[in-house]
C-alpha cells in the first residue's frame, strides 16, 4: 500500500465506518522540530567517552571512524592482542560508575540495535537519574511545534480521533494543543511520575481521566517513557526492557476502541514492542481488516517493512497491520488531517456505537461489533441500509 492508497483508504474507514485512529509517535515526530535524534546524540556521546577514557592514540583513531571501517580496523588490530579479545567476549558487564577499559569501548560501538545503543551509552555519560533528567531538558528545550504538531492538534481536538501514546519526553503535543486554545481540555498521562510509579496503576487518578476523556471527547496524550520535567523516565536498557502491566491494560483498552497509526516511531524498544506483541497474541484480528498503520520514513514502496525490527515486523503480521512509506512527519501528518478533519459543513460526533469501558472491567472490552467495508464500499453501503429501511417498513 502507498502512502496515496493508505490516505483513502483511513478516509473511508472514517466516512463509512466511524473509525477512531490514535497515534503512536518515537522521535522521528520531533526531529524536524529542532530537537536532536538519538543517533546524533549516539555520536556526541561516543565521541566524548573516546576523549575520556581512550588513552590508546591507535584505538581512539579506530573507534572514531565509520562503524564499517571501524570494524575493518578492529578485526586486523584483534589478531594481535588476544589479552584484550578476551576481555572484549568476557561474561563480566562493565558497571556506569566506573572507568571504561577499551574493550568496553569497542563493546558500545558495535551494539547493532540502536535503542540499545543510545541507552548503554546515556547511562554510561550520565550515571544518574538528575544527570540524565538535565541533559534531556537542555536538548529538548530548543524543541518548537511545527506544521505537523499543529495538524495533529487539530485532529486531536477537533475529532474523534484524539488520543496520542508517545515515547517522547518532550511536550511539543502539549504545547501545539496549548497554542490552539484547546489546553484547558487536554489530559495528560505519564508512565512514570515522581514515585517512580506508573501513572497507570490501580491507585492512580489515572482510570477516572480515562473516563473524563471518554465522557468529554478531549484530547489525551500519554507518555509512555515519562515526561521531560519528570524525575522519573525511562532511558536506560533496564528502564526500557519492560512496561508494567498496569500500563498494557489501558493500551489494550485504547486499541480495542481505536485504531492505531504509528508514525516517527521506530519499534526499537523492546517495553512497548513487547505490549504490542502481547496484544496481538490475545486478539482474533478480522483478516479482512487492516489492524493498524504503520508508517516508515523513506523511498523503498516496494519492503518498507524491512526498515522495521524483526519483532516490530512480527506485530505487523499478527495483526494484519499495513507497513507504508512516507516523506517525514511534517508533511505526513497534514495530510493525514486533512483526510480525517471534519469537511465544509460536516459534523464529527462521538461515535454512538462504541462501548464505554465499565469503571469495574478495566482490563477491557471487546471491540464493539463493526462492518468494515472496502473502498468502494458506499453503494453496497447504501444499498444494505435501504434493504434495513424497507424490511422494518413491511413490518
Amino acid at each position: 500500500m502507498d502512502f496515496s492508497s493508505f490516505l483513502k483508504r483511513i478516509e473511508s474507514e472514517r466516512k463509512y465506518v466511524n473509525q477512531r485512529f490514535c497515534f503512536v509517535l518515537g522521535a522521528g515526530a520531533s526531529y524536524n522540530c529542532g530537537i536532536a535524534k538519538a543517533s546524533d546524540l549516539i555520536d556526541e556521546w561516543y565521541g566524548e567517552l573516546l576523549e575520556d577514557y581512550c588513552s590508546l592514540d591507535q584505538w581512539k583513531k579506530i573507534l572514531s571512524k565509520g562503524r564499517d571501517e571501524a570494524l575493518n580496523d578492529t578485526i586486523n588490530a584483534l589478531k594481535n592482542d588476544e589479552d584484550l579479545l578476551r576481555q572484549i567476549f568476557s561474561p563480566t558487564i562493565w558497571e556506569t560508575n566506573t572507568k571504561l577499559t577499551v574493550a568496553d569501548l569497542i563493546r558500545i560501538k558495535f551494539i547493532e540495535n540502536e535503542s540499545e545503543k543510545y541507552s548503554r551509552l546515556f547511562s554510561v555519560a550520565y550515571p544518574t537519574v538528575r544527570m540524565r533528567q538535565a541533559c534531556i531538558k537542555t536538548f529538548i528545550q530548543a524543541g518548537t511545534p511545527g506544521k505537523g504538531h499543529e495538524s495533529l492538534s487539530r485532529l486531536l481536538c477537533e475529532t474523534n480521533n484524539n488520543i496520542v501514546i508517545t515515547t517522547n519526553f518532550d511536550r511539543l503535543v502539549e504545547t501545539a494543543i496549548q497554542t490552539s486554545g484547546h489546553s484547558k481540555d487536554l489530559i495528560v498521562l505519564s508512565n512514570c511520575n515522581d514515585m517512580g510509579c506508573s501513572a497507570f496503576d490501580e491507585n492512580s487518578n489515572c482510570l477516572n481521566s480515562i473516563f473524563q476523556q471518554r465522557q468529554n471527547n478531549a484530547p489525551l496524550v500519554i507518555k509512555a517513557h515519562g515526561d521531560v520535567d519528570r524525575i522519573e523516565q525511562k532511558n536506560t536498557i533496564e528502564e526500557l526492557r519492560r512496561l508494567p502491566d498496569s500500563f498494557y491494560l489501558r493500551l489494550k483498552s485504547i486499541f480495542t476502541l481505536y485504531k492505531p497509526v504509528f508514525i516517527g516511531y521506530s519499534g526499537n524498544d523492546s517495553g512497548l514492542v513487547d505490549l504490542l506483541l502481547r496484544y496481538a497474541k490475545e486478539q482474533r484480528m478480522n483478516q479482512d481488516e487492516y489492524g493498524c498503520y504503520w508508517l516508515v520514513y523513506g523511498d523503498d514502496v516496494s519492503h518498507p517493512e524491512d526498515k522495521l525490527p524483526e519483532r516490530a515486523r512480527t506485530y505487523l503480521r499478527q495483526v494484519n497491520g499495513q507497513c507504508i512509506t512516507h516523506k517525514g512527519f511534517e508533511s505526513s501528518m497534514c495530510e493525514i488531517a486533512d483526510v480525517l478533519l471534519p469537511k465544509t459543513g460536516e459534523s464529527v460526533k462521538p461515535s454512538q456505537n462504541i462501548k464505554e469501558i465499565p469503571k469495574d472491567e478495566i482490563s477491557i472490552t471487546e471491540r464493539n461489533e463493526k462492518t468494515y467495508f472496502p473502498l468502494e464500499a458506499p453503494s453496497f453501503r447504501d444499498e444494505m441500509m435501504l434493504r434495513n429501511a424497507s424490511s422494518r417498513r413491511d413490518i
